[in-house]
């Protein structure tokens, strides 16, 4: 394996700019651009943002310092270009030693602010005593490098250089409806919302229905600003929508008809308006500073002083035209949609690589492709169809060599293949029980440590049409035909049965359908005729819409039957995959039942009758570039071996609880310790109930009460006796069920004596980044004691690395709750089942008993223990505490 090339070290200096990273809501103007920016810089560089109000901090690929620090790191490092980002105050405070120094002006002169003070002249004089030492000044518009070349007139024309800022436009590639006569207000409120308030009153006089809607914070308005922010919330016609994140505000964005932006303020750039056009919104706007760059002819420009009466009855005028007419409403929206496409940060980024004179290394990682059906060369001569030309994608070259970089296996590996364990990426295009039927033992469900990544999240994806990647990115697709299936005749496992029998059904009622196959063992009317292998071209390409059913019914597995209907632009009417909304967009394919073929047979009509590959072609489309460069199995392996494929973090998707006692601060203070130890994080203490203080109400009685023989399946005469310590316990747990019901997370559940596994992060978000996408489980314990023979005394089953699947049989061995994950439709069977049947046990023997309605998995080995029982005097409130509860 080539050793990895190390990226080059760009600084961002952004002096007093306020603590955007920190904001759980969105981010505007030049924080977003500079975020944005970064974010684009982190492909080709090492990136670290240093400022006076940030606090030291790591998002994504961006280290984030207190500029304290700046000077100590460019002792250390070597900084191969610094931005200096709005505050040339970096010029006095630190000793400037990067390779490449630019400064990127986001106001219409440099920010001249230092410790309360400002430089003279916006920092003339200091900027005329460093520009030597300076590569380059980046403004923002023709009108802006205007403006900083008369003021700064001693600068070198040929060190000014326009780069505009951008928008993520897949933000708004998407279907949203348009609210006519809706206006939208973005931009920070002193910039002209006051004056846009005033007068929207009369704008409403002739639009009776015109609304305004107001997207920033409460606190963007200041002391000085709270009559209008009281006039906007107490306003039935404005709707004040406060700080919103950026992604929903894109939707938002496009639900509006007009951005009426009537201001005074000498904008550089104007993201606002670049968004504005983006999400289709007629733009009027004052004839000023850059807003002539940036709307130019796609908008309208006011050509009145805004101060006179003349600019609000000439914007007036505008948009009552614009109301009253749709055709040319359409032109200026398709001319700022067009042009605001091609203001995207992946092309700006490339302006800012030119200006620095970044120049790429390209290591040419090679990567050998094998599998069990075939040799590597035959392989390879069939997958080349899926990378671009040359047999490449990226910096990774697929290559018919004996010995590469790195090995690809599919399935697993034919004997005469030569490959490497520990440079070998490891994925499945079968589901586990075909793994199970087909697979030698040790590939069915392989140990991950094993390989330097096995990819497991969902079978690996091809398509069998006879066009590569390029052709299906660039070929126009012609509909002639209406619906077709591409079906073979096997009729052995049970899905092939469900789909033949489904079929069989269409073809009786009589369903206008062309069908392929390899044979038509069942002599089907509507059959066409064969298709050679990898080329359904003919059985794709002509039809609006398609029937594909899988062979199996599993989560996260889905094959060419959908994808080939994708990539060839069909509306594909889908049975297999249940959770296939968390791959594909549910709008690009039609859901049926195989298991009810006349419901299924009903949607296909009513849908064919309503249009629907019309009204979804665009999702369609979207969802087969996201096929071709993201789910396929080529940009999967480059992203592994490139280090670009994002990885799970369970902090992100999972809340964290440790049930502790108020009056055991020690236990807590215990787990803090062990927790700091292994660096587990992110908890939160949860006050458990006291058994102590518990008092037997009618609401308790109703959970509690032991009125037969017999309370449980498993040992049908244990009972909770009334324990004080057994019942607070189980008040505990199920208050943390209910929490747990109530959330949209997965909820990690800890007893504070529990000790976890000392590499517990890295083992549990392995097996977790497995099983998320797994729709079935409710709860996965990480720790089960008595539990070594669960394997032959009860039947439980590895499912996947390091995790198994408890059977349905009734258990004499195994307990505990000192460690376990709970899923929130786990809780709500849970909470449901001590409603129907009372606790009459300890908790942990309830939540065993229901194991056969529960889908309950478990980590082996163990991440989590736990001493129990009491044991040689072990500190248990549990068992210690034998008080009995009077009832």
């Amino acid at each position: 394996m080539k050793e990895t090339l190390s990226k080059p070290i760009i600084c961002f200096y952004i002096g007093y700019t306020p603590d955007f990273i920190s904001t759980t809501k969105g981010v505007y103007g030049a924080e977003l651009a500079l975020k944005s920016l970064a974010e684009e810089f982190s492909l080709t560089h090492n990136v670290y943002i240093f400022g006076k109000c940030i606090s030291d901090n790591k998002i994504g690929n961006i280290q984030f310092f207190n500029s304290n620090s700046l000077n100590q790191f460019m002792n250390f490092h070597t900084v191969d270009v610094m931005i200096v980002s709005r505050y040339i105050n970096y010029f006095i405070e630190f000793d400037n030693k990067a390779v490449k120094t630019y400064i990127w002006f986001h106001d219409v002169l440099a920010q001249p602010a230092w410790n309360g003070m400002f430089f003279p002249d916006n920092a003339k004089f200091l900027l005329q005593n460093i520009i030597h030492n300076v590569n380059g000044i980046v403004v923002l518009t023709e009108w802006h490098r205007n403006i900083v070349r008369k003021y700064y007139s001693n600068i070198d024309p040929s060190k000014i250089f326009i780069i505009g800022n951008a928008i993520d436009v897949s933000r708004y590639d998407k279907k949203v409806e348009r609210v006519k006569n809706r206006f939208i207000y973005t931009s920070n409120p002193v910039r002209g919302l006051k004056y846009l308030v005033d007068n929207f009153a009369s704008i409403r006089n002739e639009i009776p229905d015109a609304e305004l809607f107001v997207y920033r914070g409460d606190e963007d308005f200041g002391d000085e600003n709270q009559t209008l922010l009281e006039t906007i919330k107490t306003t039935e016609y404005i709707k004040f929508m406060g700080r919103v994140e950026n992604e929903s505000l894109a939707e938002h964005q496009m639900t509006a008809d007009f951005w009426y932006y009537p201001t005074a303020w000498a904008e550089t750039f104007c993201i606002s308006a670049l968004e504005a056009m983006a999400a289709g919104c007629i733009c009027i706007t004052s004839d000023i500073a850059a807003l002539t760059d940036t709307i130019g002819d796609r908008g309208v420009l006011l050509r009145e002083n805004i101060y006179s009466d003349e600019y609000s009855k000439e914007a007036l005028d505008k948009i009552i035209e614009f109301s009253k007419n749709e055709e040319l409403k359409e032109t200026f929206r398709n001319k700022g949609i067009e042009w605001a496409k091609n203001q995207s940060w992946p092309i700006r980024i490339n302006e800012w690589l030119n200006m620095i004179g970044y120049e790429p290394i390209q290591p040419n990682i090679t990567v050998k492709l094998m599998c069990n059906w075939t040799d590597h060369k035959t392989l390879l001569s069939i997958y080349k169809r899926f990378c671009e030309p040359g047999g490449r994608w990226g910096d990774v070259i697929f290559t018919d060599n004996e010995k590469a970089d790195f090995y690809c296996i599919i399935n697993f590996p034919r004997s005469d293949e030569y490959w490497e364990r520990e440079k070998s990426i490891l994925l499945s295009m079968e589901e586990l029980q075909n793994r199970k039927t087909y697979f030698p033992n040790e590939w069915i469900i392989p140990k991950r440590d094993h390989f330097f990544n096995y990819f497991f999240k969902r079978n690996s994806i091809e398509w069998h049409l006879d066009k590569t990647y390029s052709e299906l990115l660039t070929m126009k697709i012609e509909k002639t035909k209406v619906l077709s299936s591409v079906t073979s005749s096997e009729y052995r496992l049970p899905g092939h049965v469900k789909r033949i029998n489904m079929i069989s059904h269409f073809v009786q009622e009589n369903l206008d359908f062309d069908l392929y196959g390899r044979s038509n063992k069942f002599n089907f009317k509507n059959y066409i005729g064969s298709l050679p292998d990898y080329t359904k071209d003919a059985g794709i390409f002509p039809y609006k819409y398609t029937i594909a059913c899988e062979n199996a019914y599993v989560d996260n597995y889905f094959t060419e039957k959908l994808v080939d209907a994708v990539l060839g632009e069909c509306l594909c009417f889908y049975y297999g995959c249940p959770n296939i909304s968390s791959h594909i967009d549910d709008r690009a394919y039609i859901l049926i039942n195989a298991d009810d073929p006349e419901g299924s047979l009903q949607i296909i009509k009513d849908s064919i009758d309503n249009g629907e590959w019309e009204k979804r072609i665009d999702i369609i489309k979207q969802e087969k570039m996201k096929i071709l460069n993201k789910l396929q199995l080529i940009p999967i392996v480059e992203s592994i071996v490139t280090g670009k494929i994002e990885t799970e973090n369970f902090y992100e998707d999972c809340s964290i609880r440790v049930i502790n006692l108020e009056r055991r601060k020690d236990r807590w203070n215990a787990f803090v310790e062990h927790a700091n130890n292994i660096q587990f994080k992110n908890y939160t203490r949860f006050d458990a109930t006291d058994g102590k203080s518990l008092i037997m109400d009618d609401e308790m009685m109703t959970i509690f009460r032991i009125e037969d023989e017999f309370v449980g399946k498993r040992w049908p005469q244990l009972t909770h006796n009334y324990f004080a310590g057994v019942l607070g316990c189980a008040m505990s747990h199920m208050r943390m069920w209910q929490e747990t019901s109530n959330s949209n997370n997965d909820f990690i559940v800890l007893e504070d004596d529990v000790q976890l596994d000392t590499d517990f992060n890295k083992k549990f978000n392995n097996i977790y980044s497995d099983i998320k996408g797994d729709q079935k489980w409710d709860i996965l314990y990480l720790d089960f004691y008595d539990d070594e023979h669960g394997e032959t005394l009860y039947g439980d089953t590895f499912i996947y690395d390091g995790v198994m699947q408890f059977s349905k049989a009734m258990r004499l061995f195994g307990g505990g709750t000192c460690g376990y994950v709970l899923r929130p439709k786990g809780a709500i069977k849970l909470l449901q089942l001590v409603k129907q049947f009372g606790i009459k046990q300890p908790v942990d023997h309830f939540m065993i008993d229901h194991f056969d309605t529960l889908c309950v998995y478990k980590t082996v080995p163990h991440l989590v223990t736990s001493t129990i029982y009491g044991i040689n005097g072990t500190d248990t409130d549990i068992q210690n505490c034998t008080t009995v509860i009077p009832h």
